[in-house]
């Protein structure tokens, strides 16, 4: 893209701070669109630094006890459903199946969420060191 192509272009966008808007079908202006972001800031405050240690590394393993929860519920659910001796019926096979097919997604996402977690602090410790 040569100069002229880019200042025709750049003609073409209004300053943020002008007020001026584009017609883009439903009237988006730059100035109402940063003022709502300052002020979604503003109504969120600064963080707070009193969260402990204990805390964060609560909040971190909550999803594994979930796992254990929903894992004690599914074992549960199966021996009440054999109990009888009689087998399964058709529509405990069917609501067996789609529980551990459930915990068997909620597993590969809480490991996946894990593993990002773990990606994303060996990166920052690599930037700090």
């Amino acid at each position: 893209m040569n100069s002229i192509e880019l200042a025709k272009l750049s003609a073409n966008i209004p300053d943020p701070n002008s007020g001026a808007s584009i017609d883009s079908g439903f009237n988006m202006s730059f100035a109402s669109d940063v003022s709502r972001f300052e002020a979604s800031l503003e109504r969120v405050g600064a963080p707070s630094n009193e969260s402990t240690g204990m805390e964060v590394a609560k909040a971190a393993l909550s999803p594994f006890e979930n796992l254990n929860v929903e894992a004690s519920e599914l074992a549960e659910f199966a021996a009440n459903a054999s109990a009888d001796g009689d087998g399964f019926t058709p529509s405990e096979i069917v609501t067996l199946t789609y529980k551990a097919q459930e915990f068997g997604f909620h597993s590969q996402l809480t490991a996946n969420v894990a593993n990002r977690m773990a990606d994303g602090l060996q990166q920052l410790f690599r930037q700090q060191g």
